[in-house]
């Protein structure tokens, strides 16, 4: 098991897992003319698309074209899924199920299935047989700086090529996220699966795919122009394709653990690390053979961008062993000879948890520490009159192992059905729940499907070791008819301790972390649901960690309502560097929704969350993400930071923290304020200031004209600053003006560069700009919003906020400016 690079971490700059939506359309499919009625219905509502298993014609839809692409393009949230009985009631996903097919169409030109969303889309449990070309474009039309594509679980069988291509015209860039798939005897031109990037800088995300037999891998970023997308391929197997196996034209890549035939691509930025070229042995099915072992079983990496999926690609679970296999099948191998199971809920003695943890520790190999406590679910309560013995050992401790428990299935929501519960018997002492110390450097600790109450100090302490993984816990809310008594810390990553993921991509890997107390200063951070702390004496600050997909300070048990269990300071408090934290619900705490703090917390991506509950009362108690003691070179990009009672984003101090392509709107004080004092006015730039006054006290654009047609316009106004290239963001606001006059963004028009030239004996100038809006919705009845950007990535606020004007003038709505 390998730990993800800082330059790889810090890259995940561009990665992002899944953020939060509403409750969408859902239709069951039985047939191909319910299919192309629902694929109809995605132009204009986010549909989920059941589809129960048999085979469909997808050419029998508006996805398929012939002679030149129409560009179909649902939207954003639309899903497209296969394996389910009849009436949707259940879903069995194994490939074969659930079939899409085109016909043959000799002497036609014939372009494929071709999908251009606006936002977020996703393909699994499907087997397709498309010899035509499969053509995803993200950015051909609008699409949003954190929207992500994912294929998943999927089977691409006697297929022509999966080609991808980002258009997306911003800095921020989206995701791409291919998990668990098949390709045999797929692909043309040399590629069953082709990444490219024209514009934008995406993640592009393949984690335990296998490519055999037909072509290889493409990335390219140079493709229809400069694209500056990142790939990170994870524990895949690409061996015995016709060419290369692996193609790029671009070293931007960090490989792990994978088969790789035969590549041809330039020097890595991060040097690949436990590659194999050999043979992967498998079977007719594509699957690892046992005897003699396939060298994929039981060598891959359990810690990936998003972590790993709770199953593989035929449903099983996802790991079996001492690690996870690579390719997309798990197989039966389980190489771990040393299983520990708790039989009962005593403190101590034989059957105990602290009799397995005693046991593991003594143990040098892997240790799985599972749990058959009586017959059924309890939930069974582990009260702890004295501290566990700190975990010296590498272990797996599974809850979900109990009799009668679930894993959570929900991709909005939380429906796991945890049975074993950690509690202090005595807060006096019984300071923490489970602890890895600062003396166990190399030990790996993952720890899912319990809850845990009452401890002072944190529920689960890292003090050392590193690629911990804590995903499908409760610390905090309910479990059962037990409502939590509350931790002062749910998961704290302790000085020096890199690359613990907490949560996951996966929904079975989210953890609920509310109702923290702060029990003072004799438990330093107590009262934030995760720490990533800073430096320590010898040690340095935590670096290069994950918190993704998590519910912080709210739950909800089915999506329609969250419920407020906020916590007493901040969602997440981040005093080290290089961390990403993504995907998260951060709502109801009593402070800021995340708090970056000091000056060793830099380089931290913070991406596609949701920091603050619109249409909830007790949102984050300041900020939703607050930048102070000269915290500097973070990215905040791509969230919805909504209803926060203070500011969206306050940079108190620090510079060089970089606030793009976030939709901000409906918070109490201003949507971002950088120095803290309020809305700063344009004033001179190049005046000398402190080293840590915020974001430099960047100047925002003056906006003066903002007209046009009903869909498209221009943007008028100018950027008083020192001379260089700067980022410009346009923004509208659907329900007017902020109060203050000085805007927040609800919703990224447009980005663009303006340059403000150097002009003899002047430190600051003034640079006019008329800039090109266009919008999928209406703009009439908006209001206008800008932003810039330096190139050392100082954000500034908001501009002043100036109504759209529409001008369209013909009876007939014509659009003049189209």
């Amino acid at each position: 098991m390998r730990a993800l690079s800082w330059i790889g971490l810090t890259l995940l700059a561009f990665w992002s897992a899944e953020p939060a939506r509403a409750q969408f359309l859902e239709k069951c499919v039985a047939s191909d003319g319910d299919l192309a009625e629902a694929i109809l219905g995605t132009l204009y509502i986010p549909t989920t698309i059941m589809l129960v298993q048999g085979t469909y014609h997808i050419d029998a839809t508006s996805w398929f074209e012939i002679d030149q692409p129409a560009f179909p393009s649902p939207a954003s949230g639309t899903s497209l899924r296969g394996g389910y009985q009849p009436g949707c009631v259940a879903r069995d996903i194994e490939p074969g199920n659930t079939i899409l097919v085109e016909a043959i169409l000799p002497g036609a030109d014939v372009f494929g299935t071709n999908i251009a969303p606006q936002g977020d889309f996703t393909m699994e449990g499907l087997t397709l047989t498309l010899p035509h070309t499969l053509n995803i474009s993200p950015g051909a039309y609008a699409f949003p700086t954190d929207g992500r594509i994912t294929l998943r679980r999927n089977e691409f069988l006697n297929s022509g090529e999966a080609f991808i291509v980002w258009r997306q015209h911003d800095d921020t860039g989206g995701t791409l996220r291919i998990v668990d798939n098949l390709f045999v005897n797929s692909g043309s031109s040399g590629c069953a699966l082709f990444m490219g990037s024209s514009d934008g800088m995406p993640a592009y995300e393949l984690i335990n795919n296998t490519v055999v037999d037909g072509d290889g891998v493409c990335f390219q970023n140079h493709i229809y122009g400069g694209g500056h997308a990142y790939l990170f391929a994870y524990n895949n197997i690409l061996y015995g394709n016709s060419g290369h196996d692996l193609t790029s034209d671009n070293g931007a890549m960090t490989l792990v653990d994978n088969i790789i035939g035969t590549s041809s691509y330039p020097t890595p930025i991060v040097p690949p690390t436990g590659t194999l070229s050999s043979d992967p042995k498998l079977d007719a099915n594509f699957k690892p053979i046992l005897s003699p072992p396939s060298p994929a079983i039981n060598s891959g990496t359990t810690t990936v961008p998003g972590g790993l999926s709770g199953s593989d690609l035929d449903g099983g679970p996802r790991v079996i062993g001492s690690t996870v296999d690579r390719g997309a099948y798990e197989s039966s191998l389980d190489d771990v000879s040393f299983k520990l199971i708790v039989t009962n809920n005593n403190d101590s003695g034989g059957g105990s948890l602290r009799e397995a943890i005693l046991s593991a520790n003594s143990n040098p190999g892997y240790n799985f520490i599972e749990f058959a406590i009586g017959t059924g679910c309890g939930p069974h309560v582990i009260t702890l009159a004295t501290p566990l013995p700190t975990i010296n050992a590498d272990v797996l401790i599974n809850g979900y192992s109990q009799p009668g428990a679930k894993q959570n299935a929900l991709g909005i929501g939380y429906d796991a059905n945890i049975c074993i519960i950690l509690k202090s018997g005595n807060q006096t002492n019984v300071t923490y729940g489970l602890r890895v110390p600062s003396s166990a450097s190399t030990t790996q600790l993952t720890v899912t499907g319990l809850g845990f109450e009452g401890f002072d100090l944190a529920a689960i302490d890292l003090r050392g070791g590193s690629q911990h993984i804590i995903g499908g816990n409760a610390l905090g809310g309910v479990v059962g008819n037990i409502s939590l008594i509350p931790n002062g810390i749910g998961v704290r990553i302790g000085a020096g301790v890199s690359n613990v993921i907490v949560g996951g991509d996966d929904t079975a890997s989210r953890n609920i972390i509310a109702d923290t107390l702060d029990y003072g200063s004799n438990f330093p951070q107590s009262g934030n649901g995760v720490v990533v702390a800073g430096p320590s004496g010898s040690l340095g600050p935590a670096s290069d960690n994950q918190i993704v997909n998590n519910y912080i300070g709210t739950y909800s048990t089915d999506g329609s309502y969250f419920y407020e269990r906020g916590n007493k300071n901040s969602g997440i408090y981040v005093a080290g560097r290089g961390n990403a934290i993504s995907g998260n619900i951060i709502g109801a705490n009593s402070l800021d929704g995340i708090q970056l703090d000091g000056a060793d917390a830099h380089n931290n991506m913070i991406s596609s969350n949701q920091i603050g509950l619109e249409g909830y009362l007790n949102n984050n108690g300041r900020a939703g993400v607050m930048n102070q003691n000269a915290a500097h070179d973070n990215h905040i990009r791509g969230n919805t930071i909504c209803c926060n009672v203070a500011d969206g984003v306050r940079v108190a101090t620090g510079q060089h923290n970089r606030i793009t392509g976030n939709a901000i709107f409906s918070n109490g004080h201003l949507g971002i304020d950088i120095a803290g004092n309020g809305i700063t006015k344009i004033d001179n730039d190049g005046a000398v200031q402190t080293s840590t006054y915020g974001n430099r006290g960047q100047n925002f654009p003056a906006v003066n004209s903002a007209i046009g047609g009903h869909f498209s316009g221009y943007i008028g106004g100018s950027l008083s600053t020192t001379p260089g290239n700067y980022t410009v963001q346009i923004f509208r606001n659907d329900d007017g003006c902020d109060p203050s006059g000085y805007g927040e963004g609800e919703k990224l028009l447009a980005t663009a560069t303006v340059n403000v030239p150097q002009v003899s004996g002047l430190g600051q100038v003034t640079q006019p700009f008329n800039l090109r809006v266009d919008a999928t919705n209406a703009l009439t009845g908006t209001s206008i919003t800008t932003t810039a950007t330096d190139a050392l990535d100082n954000t500034s606020e908001f501009s002043s906020c100036l109504a759209y004007f529409d001008d369209t003038i013909f009876a007939d709505g014509f659009d003049p400016q189209q």
